[in-house]
């Protein structure tokens, strides 16, 4: 079996195995390989095997990848010892020293002359520094999936030799949770592919089953409790699928075992519904929204906060005010998820003022709201650094305007070089004489109201202009000698009737698409949908890409695909885009 040695610029290394047969390199969330680093491209690379023969590809790298110094164009064999540079980053394709060694004594029983490998090479020197540089995902991995609360059902793959659990923006894995610390704990995958619980100095502890421990081995089926949040561990290859009964007994299990039943008399159904009593009494007893934790907890929580909160807090200060100007200064910098845990201990445990409480509550609402606005802003990233420019501007128009993350892809430069890269694309359109391609271009850039659209729109018609002169020189070189006048002495010639539809004109209508557009950007999808349709009846059929998005932020998911569907429709020359907000929206 063949491994990848992967070394940092710090010198740390990770040993990956080449377990499947295409694994995925890059710096997002879901690579099988992740490589942290600013210059590694969210999806840069991908390592395939196809009989017996390994290729590196480059997939979507802004920086391009090197094999043995060289820059590849698409894709390059590996063999043993080749070296890959993936940003800062060098990845060395080497065989597994067993399998190694296993090859060099089948090689030396055909040709006993040949030498073994020497010892101390690299292939025999793997090590596992710096592991959270990387992360490995197999197929049916272990995983936690929560069995109780209002999280039940939710899943988290132990992709990594080592995953910190807790309720900081920090961790791999965030449990939103009162109860659960900033750093709860940590799973440690061991070589000997057992999984092991550590609590990190928690201020509720880890439970395994019931009992409370620093650290301990998991097995299958075991539940472990980070304070009030219950999980179920699914050990590797383990089919395991959640159920709401699953539910039930972990929450039915927090009454002490309950009552003996049977003692009861309660058999059957009657046994039932006791369970069903009693699971209803922990479900109040265990809820979310319990304020009957011992004073203690709320001490070691408030302790915590001030833990996880850098702030300097002096004596007499208002610790309050202090913790919500902080959570505002994150939420607005893009931190959702950490700053709403220290808001809500702040509010349940600080005394806020009434007026205090309600910033709070208004901070988390903004918090939660913003969460779909940073998928479009995170996708929109995606999108532009695959080159999908119209794709990124779609992401970008469906996140709503002076909102966080629009002002985030402003103030970082991203919907600048969005833009640009458009623009470029439009003018290059333009070189190549395709203008209605051109023409899509400038109607992209209208619909933010781009100024250096007006460049690109008189490019177009200067080339159409370029275009009509040399058309009308070749007709007059190809148009024979005019005929003699009739003798009839009456004109024959009649002239040219044009007919023009009713409504707007060509022109006019694209005056309406650069209105419609506007009212988008800016916030008013209702008038987007009421322009639009009148330079849809002049056959503007671009306005239904734009309908399609407004009905989007109109939460009308049938009509935005039925739109969807008539743009394609119209042979847009880049459908992608589109295609991917219709399988993002369900459209049939």
């Amino acid at each position: 079996m063949y491994k990848l040695l992967i070394e940092d610029d710090e010198g740390g290394q990770t040993a990956v195995s080449l377990i499947r047969d295409e694994i995925t390199i890059g710096r997002k969330e879901g690579n099988t390989i992740r490589l942290t680093d600013r210059n590694v491209s969210r999806r840069h690379g991908r390592i395939v095997r196809e009989d017996d023969r390994i290729y590196v590809e480059d997939v979507a790298a802004r920086y391009g990848i090197k094999k043995n110094g060289n820059k590849i164009k698409d894709r390059a064999e590996l063999k043993e010892g080749d070296v890959v540079l993936i940003g800062d980053y060098k990845l060395t394709l080497k065989l597994d020293p067993k399998a190694k060694k296993k090859k060099d004594e089948q090689q030396a029983k055909k040709t006993p002359s040949l030498p073994k490998a020497p010892e101390g090479s690299l292939a025999n020197d793997f090590s596992d520094n710096d592991r959270d540089k990387t992360q490995v995902i197999q197929t049916l991995p272990a995983k936690l999936v929560v069995i109780s609360s209002n999280f039940a059902g939710e899943e988290f793959p132990l992709t990594r030799d080592e995953m910190i659990i807790g309720r900081g923006e920090a961790c791999n894995i965030i449990i939103d949770h009162r109860s659960v610390s900033a750093k709860h704990a940590k799973v440690v995958h061991e070589d000997t592919d057992a999984y092991k619980i550590v609590d990190l100095n928690s201020s509720n502890g880890v439970k395994v089953n019931g009992e409370q421990y620093r650290a301990l081995h998991l097995k299958r089926g075991d539940v472990v409790e980070l304070g009030h949040v219950k999980f179920r561990f699914v050990e590797p290859g383990e089919n395991y699928v959640f159920s709401p009964q699953d539910q039930v007994d972990a929450v039915a299990a927090e009454v002490d075992s309950g009552p003996d039943l049977m003692k009861l008399g309660l058999v059957g159904g009657a046994a039932v519904a006791a369970v069903v009593v009693l699971a209803g009494m922990a479900m109040i007893l265990f809820s979310d929204d319990g304020d009957d934790e011992p004073v203690q907890d709320q001490q070691a929580a408030v302790e915590q906060l001030h833990e996880e909160v850098d702030i300097d807090i002096e004596e007499g200060d208002d610790q309050v005010k202090a913790f919500v100007k902080n959570a505002r200064q994150q939420i607005e910098a893009g931190n959702l998820r950490e700053p709403v845990g220290q808001l809500e201990t702040a509010r349940d445990l600080l005394d806020p003022t009434p007026e205090q409480r309600q910033e709070i509550d208004d901070l988390i609402a903004l918090a939660r709201h913003e969460r779909s606005n940073k998928a479009h802003y995170e996708k929109a990233l995606d999108e532009l650094e695959s080159g999908e420019l119209r794709a990124a501007l779609d992401e970008m128009l469906a996140i709503p305007p002076n909102t966080i993350f629009r002002n985030l892809l402003e103030e970082e430069g991203v919907a600048e070089e969005i833009l640009e890269g458009i623009l470029a694309a439009g003018f290059e359109a333009v070189e190549q004489e395709e203008l209605d391609r051109a023409r899509e271009k400038a109607e992209e850039l209208e619909v933010v109201d781009y100024e250096p659209a007006a460049d690109l729109r008189q490019a177009i018609l200067d080339k159409e202009e370029e275009l009509e002169q040399q058309a009308v020189a070749m007709q007059q070189e190809d148009r024979p000698a005019p005929s003699p006048p009739s003798s009839s002495g009456s004109d024959s010639t009649q002239p040219t009737q044009t007919t023009t539809s009713p409504g707007l004109s060509a022109e006019e209508a694209r005056a309406k698409y650069t209105e419609a557009a506007q009212n988008l950007t800016g916030g008013n999808p209702q008038a987007t949908v009421s322009i639009c349709r009148d330079a849809l009846n002049a056959g503007h059929t671009p306005c239904h890409r734009l309908m399609g998005l407004a009905y989007v932020r109109l939460n009308d998911e049938a009509s935005a695909c039925n739109h969807f569907r008539q743009y394609l429709a119209s042979g847009p020359s880049n459908p992608g885009p589109v295609e991917r907000q219709m399988e993002n929206l369900g459209c049939d």
